[in-house]
């Protein structure tokens, strides 16, 4: 008999979640066409299911870590 599907989410960690080209953009406070660029220029990775283009947040988090400009002391 199968489990709960609740037990099983449980197990799934939540930056493996993969949002659409508008969640990500709304993730990080941006537009549509903005995601569309850093995809074009693979600036940011993403996975091809089809047609469909999805983006995992731990990608886009490590997108926004590497814009990272230190400051001059």
């Amino acid at each position: 008999m199968r489990g709960n599907g609740s037990v099983a989410m449980a197990k799934f960690n939540e930056s493996e979640v993969l949002l659409s080209k508008q969640e990500a953009a709304e993730y990080l406070s941006t537009t549509i066409r903005h995601i569309e660029r850093l995809q074009a220029r693979r600036e940011l990775s993403y996975r091809k299911l089809g047609k469909f283009v999805k983006f995992r947040k731990s990608d886009l988090d490590r997108y926004v870590d590497s814009c990272l400009v230190e400051a001059v002391k």
